[in-house]
């Protein structure tokens, strides 16, 4: 199923108007159903599915880990697509019970909101575990990271979301036209790895903003640096700092911002 289609457009200059032809992302409606049953619809870019599931099966705190989905199958049906997600019997009845706990949710087909859908303030905020401590990028590493998305041009209107190494090489990429599935498709590639990377020794860039549910996900998919091209929130920077997750944006490739875990010295940052 192609992600981008080519459209017919007038393009506006001082020097007056031209026809052009351009490519603009697909997007698609996606119904999430666990063992039959139907817990949301989500609007996605229709590639990565597979990752993007995992990835929002374990950031939306449906599953711990990848060994609790025995099944899972993507089918294209009128008006969408439905991903049929099969839970191994006590996964499955853990879900129920904290779907029953905290009333039905239902989560319209937005692109991938955290927190749509969610009945009260207490669910909205999930407790989260702590991220795991790790070493904080050098500007070298981030501005290289950045020159290898911005070289290949690779967000087409859409958001990106990348795990790259220490030294700043990209490893996993995905896309998405919304940034949480960008990140849920990050987590859930990382998860489908035959052997996952230890996420403290690199870190994650975002081409979006940081936002409180953005620390919620990559909290909950075991990053431990949080990179994001334009300005956090302070709920975000408030969430992180209590879970140990170091958060740094405005990240360009001559410079950045470190908001969270600023000590014990900022030397830690190779600016």
């Amino acid at each position: 199923m192609a992600v981008s289609g080519k459209v017919e457009a007038w393009r506006g200059t001082a020097d007056g108007h031209q026809r052009v032809v351009l490519d603009v992302p697909e997007e698609l409606p996606l119904e999430l159903r666990y063992n039959g049953t139907a817990y949301a619809t989500m609007m996605v870019s229709p590639d990565g599915l597979n990752d993007f599931v995992l990835g929002f099966s374990l950031t939306e705190a449906i599953i711990e880990d990848a060994n609790a989905i025995k099944g899972l199958t993507v089918s294209e049906e009128e008006g969408g697509l439905v991903a049929h997600v099969t839970l191994h019997g006590t996964d499955y009845a853990a879900f129920l019970r904290s779907e029953q706990q905290k009333g039905q949710r239902s989560v319209p087909g937005r692109s991938g909101c955290g927190i749509c859908g969610v009945r009260t303030l207490d669910e909205a905020r999930r407790v989260l575990p702590l991220a795991p401590a790790g070493a904080v990028p050098s500007l070298d590493a981030i501005g290289k990271a950045l020159g290898v998305l911005q070289q290949a041009d690779t967000a087409r209107g859409a958001h990106a979301a990348a795990y790259c190494t220490r030294d700043g090489a990209i490893a996993v990429l995905r896309e998405d036209v919304g940034r949480h599935n960008a990140l849920d498709k990050l987590i859930g590639a990382l998860m489908r790895l035959p052997k996952t990377p230890d996420l403290a020794n690199g870190f994650c860039l975002l081409t979006s903003r940081c936002s409180y549910e953005m620390v919620q996900k990559a909290v909950r998919g075991g990053i431990s640096t949080l990179v994001a091209m334009a300005s956090p929130t302070a709920l975000a920077l408030r969430v992180a700092e209590e879970a140990g997750l170091t958060v740094i944006a405005l990240a360009k490739q001559d410079g950045m911002v470190q908001f969270t875990h600023t000590h014990p010295s900022p030397q830690e940052i190779a600016v």
